[in-house]
């Protein structure tokens, strides 16, 4: 603990970094195709709610894990976050052949 990152960690904490906070602004910038439109496609509740609050998470932390500040606390939202993600994609999916 404490011990400073190699280049390698640093390349891939600024390109994790990079794509939450892009993804996080696209959720602002196209709300159909990417924020609430996306959350009620896929069946998340409260769309309305969560689009800002998981696009501000990712803002927030990608910028962290970019400037190199407070990275393993930012890191646990976002896993949170990427989880929560692929789980729901995972239900939407086995929801959709289902139907067929």
């Amino acid at each position: 603990m404490g011990e400073p990152c190699g280049e390698g960690d640093l390349a891939h904490s600024h390109t994790v970094g990079w794509v939450f906070l892009s993804e996080g602004v696209q959720k602002f910038l196209f709300p159909d195709a990417l924020g609430v439109g996306r959350f009620v496609k896929i069946g998340i509740p409260w769309p309305q709610v969560m689009v800002p609050f998981v696009g501000v998470v990712e803002i927030v932390c990608g910028s962290l894990l970019l400037i190199g500040v407070m990275t393993r606390l930012a890191a646990i939202p976002l896993l949170i976050d990427i989880c929560s993600w692929g789980f729901l994609r995972i239900r939407s999916a086995t929801r959709n052949t289902s139907r067929e």
